[in-house]
């Protein structure tokens, strides 16, 4: 793994960039199983490890911070981890809905103003979460349950066609 990095390191260098080792991380993702054959992706106490590349321009040594395979991290909008877990991601959609409500809220608007905000701030911000993760939200979930939910008769009062059965 090392020599695959330090080959896309010295790539980079090549055509003029270059990597910030103080934003680079990896994660080692390997499968041990317990004395009943269940596995489990080994963490960094299993398997102690660490990582060491080196700038082109210089001998000088950094080590790559190592992250936890049930460690997620935002990568183009999403949280997401090797091993799946999506909790932070459920995590952060309700952090986001429950700003999203309180903005509703507090935000007197005509019924247009209304209309315009679904598709263009709540879908922008939600859309492509919901695509991209493979979670099941189901309705025990705090997303179908926390308190953001009230903003649906504010969002039928201003948009008539949208229904809570939406």
């Amino acid at each position: 793994m090392k020599t695959r990095a330090q080959f896309w390191e010295k790539t980079l260098f090549a055509t003029g960039r270059k990597l910030n080792f103080k934003k680079c991380y990896w994660y080692l993702v390997k499968w041990v199983w317990d004395d009943d054959g269940f596995p489990s992706i080994a963490t960094s106490a299993d398997i102690p490890a660490n990582m060491s590349l080196t700038y082109s321009s210089s001998s000088e040594s950094s080590i790559i911070q190592r992250k936890e395979p049930t460690e997620a991290l935002k990568t183009l909008g999403c949280w997401s981890s090797p091993s799946g877990q999506q909790d932070t991601q459920l995590q952060e959609t309700t952090a986001t809905l429950q700003d999203i409500t309180k903005n509703i809220k507090a935000t007197p608007m005509s019924q247009l103003e209304g209309r315009l905000l679904i598709p263009v701030y709540l879908h922008s911000k939600l859309r492509y979460i919901f695509s991209a993760t493979s979670r099941i939200w189901l309705p025990r979930d705090p997303l179908s349950t926390s308190s953001h939910f009230s903003i649906l008769p504010h969002l039928t009062t201003l948009c008539p066609h949208y229904t809570s059965s939406h």
